[in-house]
């Protein structure tokens, strides 16, 4: 690797999405799942993902892949088959199943997460709100609600607001905090003297949640459900009938706290300075304290609307209460003058809930107070030198404002890496980024150097829905360089390294992905391509000198073309058949049998003309000339060309043959007959002299002054044109580089050891590409008379043990054939969730252009 090149960073909160299911401890796991998510920064924007009959719900799989969670944690006992698909699908950095150590606890306690290593505190973000306080604002610090651990918490504060106790576990706030923040804590009033229940000194308190929820409402105080999403970002979803209203969700049921919690993943990111969804019971719409300062807390927090600027929208939404009960509580908050415009909706299914594909597919990174666009402002470019890259220190920007070392700017937040990786670029793209993939688990290729080693547990790096590579680090753990392999090197140790510590640690081992293959090493036909390549500068060069149709045909006459023309096999065949028919059928199997009929065809080609040696430099012209009128022709008839473009082009050709002879692809030289031996002499132009040396008797002659120039190839060009699918090879290149976004790479002819470590292949792979994070495996094929029945199953069955995006079929030919073998394999295939395509030069024709690049 050589060459500067550059590199971008962000960072982000750690994602998490959770799979739960409809079991007798649901309701408890979603209390562990709520308290956690308000301790974690960005864990308000996680995913709560239900499952049936332990598996995730097919509805909500969709949702699961564009939310992208960087951890799956789940509290549903998933097969094992299941667990695989989690990391084929989405590629988390580990997957982590619920489990009670002794006898179960039966409290938001025992139900809380353990990732073995913490994320970044959601009050890491405290001291930049309290800098940061809008214009007229009281300098005073952040009051945040919390509940004593002797009182009984109902689930409409900690599903709504979170408790500082439950979510941090201690009902200790840091001294050195208390410039910035401080709690109100729920605390029935108590007799001075009684110790048993205290508080530190100069604790706020109040009576009852009731009083809590007040001076929430009133903008008195805010809680754990704010910080745990302020200044995070989130992928934004434009769901109209959820992205613009304020959700209050009235009901108690498992399918409503859902509704509640994932219904907030669909507001916009720039309201991440409020709840923008509150989840209550419906008895307490009874009380009327409660009812009144409710409608105090959404006219002082609704900022939701459809992006028109006008009055606030709200909807009471509901998975159990009827549509007629929802529409009475938005008339009576009409009649209690809620500001906001209200609507209800009754919820019939949690699939109403997720957003379509296309709306899926339109989604765009979001981050913190302003919209973060791809590779746009929340990005930090660097460069670097191959093949370590050295980043500088990228900290999530809000840790600019606490106080070193704090304990609330402890554990890990998530970094990604767009890097460029050199090579080929996409046709229409200035650069080639490695964007990964997920199906082959490249991005344990990167190794990592931190400033620290871990003294425990960590998230294993992993690659992006995006692509982008990600680490895991903090302030104490940074990141301090990391090796960028090449695209065979990061294929190969998908194939042949990833999970192989794990393949011998018995039946405690973690499920994930084993080694897809024993051995991997480059076929014979790897490097005839890159020799080619090499040959040629670059891919590109080598495009351009080959796939060209007129320099294409001109190889073919040298003879470097894998296509025989049928002007050579009709005869052929027409030979065959008339010496078979006085033979006797011939049996393959038999080493004798095979001889014989190897001779038989042999003799029926004897006739056929050898390709020729040289071709002279006014053949070539013509042939030029005749060939640019041919295109002129079929692409625009008639049309006047203007003189100094037709200068260029009949030029072009000269331009042309001096790059190739300049990369040794010809040689241009002189051919002369010996007067005394008859030997016919080649001399190359930077042999020539006035005398002419025969290389057999050695006689010497005066060099003509009228020299006839002619060209021939380098055989070793010819050879992988002719034998070894460079041609077709290159073809399918330069169809996916066209294709292609923002990244290309691939591994050249590979052949595979999957059960035995010698012997023979047990197969073998044209190209192994990465195409804008797409994994495919290709078989390529000059014709369609090449390709047999075999070879699609062959395709087939190597795509199954690999295990890519896509199967390519690639014909370098016009029409279609083996249609029933192709059928077989498309449905094959997509059993396993693989695409088999078909890539002809119908797709992808060779470009006449009356010019020579």
């Amino acid at each position: 690797m050589s060459g500067r090149r550059s590199a971008a960073q962000r960072s982000r909160p750690i994602r998490i999405a959770f799979l739960v299911g409809d079991d007798p401890n649901a309701h408890l796991a979603l209390d562990g799942i709520f308290a956690d998510c308000y301790r974690r920064w960005g864990g308000r924007f996680s995913l709560v993902v239900p499952c049936d009959d332990s598996k995730i719900r097919a509805s909500y799989w969709p949702w699961l892949e564009s939310f992208d969670p960087d951890l799956v944690y789940s509290y549903v006992e998933l097969s094992s088959p299941e667990i695989l698909e989690i990391h084929e699908r989405l590629g988390p950095s580990t997957y982590e199943q619920h489990k009670h150590h002794g006898e179960p606890r039966l409290d938001v306690f025992g139900f809380k997460p353990d990732y073995g290593t913490s994320p970044l505190s959601s009050l890491s973000t405290i001291f930049r709100l309290f800098r940061y306080r809008g214009f007229g604002e009281k300098l005073e610090p952040l009051k945040i609600v919390d509940s004593a651990h002797s009182e009984d918490r109902s689930r409409f504060l900690s599903d709504s607001f979170g408790t500082y106790g439950v979510s941090y576990s201690t009902g200790i706030f840091p001294a050195d905090a208390r410039t910035v923040a401080s709690l109100v804590t729920i605390a029935k009033p108590r007799d001075p003297g009684d110790r048993r229940i205290g508080f530190p000194r100069g604790e706020e308190t109040v009576p009852d949640e009731a009083e809590a929820f007040k001076a929430i409402a009133e903008q008195r105080a805010t809680a754990l459900a704010i910080t745990s999403l302020v200044l995070a970002s989130k992928r934004e979803i434009d769901r109209w009938r959820w992205s613009g209203s304020f959700n209050l969700v009235v009901g108690d049921e498992i399918d409503d706290r859902i509704l509640f919690w994932n219904a907030r993943l669909l507001i916009p990111a720039w309201l991440d300075r409020d709840l923008c969804c509150l989840r209550i019971s419906p008895a307490q719409l009874d009380d009327p304290v409660f009812f009144e300062t409710l409608i105090t807390f959404l006219n002082n927090h609704n900022h939701v609307n459809r992006g028109s600027g006008g009055q606030s929208q709200l909807t009471v939404r509901s998975t159990s209460v009827p549509l007629a009960e929802l529409e009475k509580i938005v008339l009576r908050l009409r009649e209690g003058r809620c500001w906001s415009m209200a609507d209800a909706h009754f919820v019939g299914s949690l699939d109403e809930l997720v957003p379509a594909q296309k709306e899926l597919d339109g989604a765009r990174p979001g981050g913190g107070f302003a919209i973060s666009m791809r590779l746009g402002p929340s990005w930090n470019n660097f460069d670097y030198d191959p093949p370590n890259a050295r980043p500088p220190v990228d900290v999530p920007e809000h840790l600019a404002d606490a106080p070193a070392r704090h304990q609330f700017t402890g554990g890990h937040w998530a970094t990604e890496y767009a890097i460029e990786q050199g090579g080929a670029k996409p046709r229409f793209s200035n650069d080639n980024l490695w964007l990964l993939p997920r199906r082959w688990r490249t991005a344990l290729a990167f190794k990592t150097n931190f400033s620290r080693v871990a003294q425990g547990l960590i998230f294993p790096q992993r690659s992006s829905g995006d692509g982008f590579f990600v680490q895991f680090q903090s302030l104490e753990r940074r990141v301090t360089d990391f090796f960028v392999p090449d695209a065979e090197d990061a294929v190969h140790y998908a194939f042949c390294r990833d999970g192989d510590w794990a393949c011998g640690a018995g039946e405690d081992a973690p499920i994930i992905p084993r080694p897809r293959a024993r051995i991997m090493e480059p076929s014979n036909e790897a490097r005839y391509l890159s020799g080619v390549i090499g040959m040629a500068g670059s891919i590109g060069a080598a495009q351009h000198f080959l796939l060209h149709p007129f320099l294409t045909d001109m190889f073919a006459q040298f003879g470097g073309t894998p296509t025989l023309s049928s002007n050579k096999i009709e005869p052929t065949l027409n030979r065959i058949q008339r010496l078979a028919a006085r033979e006797a059928p011939f049996d393959l199997s038999n080493d004798t049998e095979r001889q014989a009929f190897a001779t038989l065809v042999l003799k029926a080609a004897q006739g056929l003309k050898s390709p020729a040696q040289y071709l002279r430099y006014d053949e070539l012209v013509r042939n030029w000339n005749a060939y640019r009128t041919d295109v002129r022709e079929k692409q625009d008839p008639g049309r006047q060309v203007d003189p100094e473009w037709e200068a260029y082009e009949k030029g072009s050709l000269e331009t042309c043959l001096v790059e190739m002879r300049s990369r040794s692809m010809i040689f241009q030289g002189h051919q002369w007959t010996c007067e005394q031996c008859h030997h016919r002499n080649w001399v190359d132009l930077t042999g020539l002299a006035p005398r002419l040396i025969c290389g057999v008797c050695q006689e010497s002659f005066d060099a003509p002054i009228a020299l006839e120039w002619l060209f021939r190839p380098n055989m070793f060009l010819i050879e992988a044109l002719r034998d070894h699918s460079v041609l077709s090879l290159l073809w399918v290149l330069s169809a996916l580089k066209d294709r292609a976004r923002n990244s290309i790479g691939y591994v050249g002819p590979s052949k595979f050891w999957f059960e035995r470590d010698g012997g023979p292949p047990e197969a073998e792979a044209d190209l192994l590409m990465i195409v804008d994070g797409q994994t495919i495996v290709c078989e390529a094929k000059s014709s369609w008379a090449s390709l047999r029945a075999q070879h699609v199953q062959d395709l087939v069955d190597l795509a199954l043990k690999l295990r890519p995006d896509v199967a390519l079929l690639a014909i370098m030919d016009t029409g279609e054939r083996q249609g029933d073998a192709i059928a077989k394999g498309r449905a094959a295939l997509a059993k396993s969730g693989i695409e088999l395509r078909l890539l002809t030069l119908r797709e992808h024709p060779l470009e006449d252009k009356s010019y020579l690049t």
